[in-house]
């Protein structure tokens, strides 16, 4: 056990030496310990960020602009699933994959015909 002074023996046995100091000296030391990073956010605050005109002037790389129109992009994607969906009623476990089986095979054979040159994509 530590000995203490006998004017001190009082002071160390209160809950608001024990705990209460040791808190106030964590967030008063905390914050002199935190000053680093808050300088790194405000440093790093004031740069703006490079807009795509800026860095082709800078580097000299063109970049690509691409307008997106999303009422386009819908009915396109929108197309796309309808042309190339079809219902297929999925068999039960004790059916055969018949319907799924033909409609594999000819998907395959369609993609043959497409590389060969025979069907245009």
């Amino acid at each position: 056990m530590v000995r203490y002074a006998p004017f001190a023996r009082p002071w160390m046995q209160r809950s608001l030496f024990r705990v209460g100091v040791p808190i106030f000296i964590i967030v008063i030391g905390g914050s002199f310990y935190l000053k680093d990073f808050t300088k790194l956010r405000y440093k790093y605050r004031a740069q703006k960020q490079i807009t795509p005109e800026d860095f082709e002037k800078i580097m000299g790389v063109p970049m690509k602009k691409k307008p997106v129109n999303f009422e386009e992009e819908l009915k396109k994607a929108e197309s796309e699933v309808q042309s190339d969906y079809t219902m297929i009623r999925g068999p039960r476990p004790d059916e055969p994959w018949t319907a799924y089986d033909t409609m594999k095979k000819e998907r395959l054979a369609e993609k043959a015909q497409q590389k060969a040159g025979k069907i245009p994509a």
